[in-house]
This record gives C-alpha cells, structure tokens and sequence, in this order.
C-alpha cells in the first residue's frame, strides 16, 4: 500500500492521492464500524433505497413521456456534477436512455437491482408486487443492458430457487414469461439488446466487448511485481473503461483480488437469503461493471453485513471446572440456571 502511494505521487498531484485514500479510510473504517458494533438499521436503509426508488421511477416516467413530446427534462442537479454530459439521459443514435438524477442511465440501473433483489428474495415485504414492477420498469425505462440481463437472470432464478411450486407462483411466472415475451417484441427493447450484443449498431459497437474493456491486456504488459500488487488506486491508463475485475486487477494486483476473494467467501458463509443473492449479484456486475469503489464496496457489504448473527444474544459459557462445588451451587440458586 505505501508502495503504491509512493508510486501514485508521481502521476497526479498530491491533494489528489490523499483525498483518494482518505475517502477510502473514511467509507471502509465507517463501514467497520458499523458492522462490528451492529448499529447498521437495515429497515431505515431499505426505506430510504425504497424512497430513491419510486421518487426516480416518477422522474424517469417523466422524462420519457415528455421526451415523446418532444421535450427533455434535464438532471435537476446538473450544476452539482462533475461534467456537464451529465444531463440526466443519453442518447445513442435514436435510442433515448433517461436516468432520472443519477449521472448514467447504468448507475439508475444498478441500484434499482438492489432493491429489485430485496423485493423478490427477503421474507415479510407487503409491498412485493408494487415494488416489483415498479423497480423492473424503470430499470428498463433506463435501456440499461446490464440491467436488463440482471432483471433477467435475477426473475429466473425467482421461478426456480423454490422446491415447492404453489399454483398462485405458477400463474405468476406465465404471466412474467408473456410480459417478458411482448417487451421483447417492442422496439425499444430490439434497440436496447441490439446494443448490448451487436457490433457496429446505432453508431457504436458491442457494449459486451466495451464493458470488458482492455484492463486484461493492460494489466497482462506490467511487469510481474506490479502484476502482484498493482499500480495502486486510480493508477489506470486514461481515456479506457475498466471493469470492477481488471479494475482491481491493475490497482491492487492478484494480492488484493486475493484479499477480495477471502472477504466475499467469509461474509457468503455469514449472510442470509437475500444478502447472499445479492453479494453473489455484485460479484457478477464486477465482470461488467466499475464496482470497485469505496461508496460500492460500503453500500453493498454493509446490506450483507448486517445480516450477520448477532453475538449480542449468545448465552456465555460456563466452564464449570473452574467452579468448585460451593461456587457453583451459588451461582445455580442465583439465576445461572433457565426457568
């Protein structure tokens, strides 16, 4: 790490790379914090993703509807951003990607398929349906490709994770295939798989192949000790995307990916459900998606995360030979033992 620091001095000014890290040690040492202490409130957070949801599927309806007026409902925040091709949609040839607030119509994408994932796989929500439909049709509004082949992979697996199939699934899955089957026809959605898998469409070209990038390549002409440690954080050559993987692959070398690897196995075995599901879902979007931040890696195993078992409610142990026969007469007659 200090290697790496020393090495980014040279690359970018000073305030840059200290700026850069200490975001890192604030959102991680946060997110430690709260972990380790179990002072994370789950239902508060889940109701503020909830809130961030539904207030950008209002924005989103509305962009489209006016966009099919002939009118373009911009970012309110526009002036807060940090580049003004930030405008709250983008266009690619005819096809027109709203993304509400959010800077990219992906970003909107993926955080939509966080909430997408609570609603299908946690136990009690009484707003399933609503927020169901509601979450899938912005994230298609977006005419994001990785959010379209999430929603996809994430309902099927929805169908078939039950052993049990009830009549009232069964009909909702026909449903689901019928729904999926006409979108598919339309032909925004022909424009938006059009993209994601076919070259030299709509101006641009296979954005499977642009999102994973050439960090391999990049990454496979370091040297081998740098192969090993990487360049250190935001060391990347310029002007290229960078998957989560070759991210991470450039920037803390097979060490880091190795120290990675580690955390996502210990918090799986640690997780429920649908945290599990949705760690399994981040590990996937890093193949195509730029995940590896520090705001990522905070929002995403802080939701796993405080799905651990709480050592709060552990009962101690008693090691009764440590105990002689008076001491532990007492502590029996004191309580020690369960009603």
């Amino acid at each position: 790490m200090l290697q790496n620091f020393y090495k980014s001095l040279y690359s970018v000014p000073f305030i840059t790379v200290f700026l850069r890290y200490g975001k890192f040690v604030v959102l991680l040492g946060g997110y430690l914090i709260l972990t380790k202490n179990q002072d994370f409130d789950i239902k508060l957070c889940i109701k503020a993703i909830r809130c961030v949801v539904y207030i950008s599927f209002i924005f989103i309806i509305a962009q489209r509807a006016l966009y099919l007026a002939g009118r373009i409902l911009y970012n309110p925040f526009i002036k807060y951003a940090s580049s003004d091709l930030y405008n709250g949609y983008s266009m690619v040839s005819t096809l027109f990607r709203p993304s509400a607030f959010f800077l990219e119509p992906s970003h909107m994408a993926l955080y939509c398929v966080v909430f997408l994932c609570y609603t299908l796989f946690s136990e009690g929500n009484k707003t399933k349906k609503q927020d169901t439909i509601i979450t899938i049709t912005s994230i298609i509004c977006t005419g994001s490709g990785m959010g379209v082949l999430s929603v996809a992979a994430l309902m099927i697996y929805w169908s078939i994770c039950d052993e049990k199939l009830s009549l009232k699934k069964i009909s909702e899955i026909i449903i689901l295939v019928a729904v999926a089957f006409q979108l598919y026809q339309t032909e925004f959605m022909q424009a938006v798989l059009a993209r994601v898998f076919t070259d030299n469409v709509m101006g641009g070209g296979n954005a499977v192949v642009g999102r994973i990038g050439k960090g391999y390549i990049i990454w496979g002409q370091l040297p081998l000790i740098y192969k090993l440690i990487g360049n250190g954080f935001g060391n990347i050559a310029p002007n290229l995307y960078f998957n989560g993987i070759t991210y991470m692959l450039n920037t803390v070398g097979i060490c880091g990916c190795f120290l990675f690897v580690i955390l996502v196995i210990r918090t799986y075995k640690a997780s429920q459900k649908w945290s599990r599901i949705l760690l399994l879902l981040y590990c996937a979007l890093l193949f195509g998606s730029q995940l590896f931040t520090a705001s990522s890696l905070m929002f995403y195993f802080s939701l796993t995360q405080c799905f651990f078992p709480s050592r709060r409610t552990e009962e101690p142990k008693i090691n009764e030979k440590k105990f002689d026969a008076y001491t532990r007469s007492k502590y029996l007659v004191s309580g020690g033992q369960r009603r």
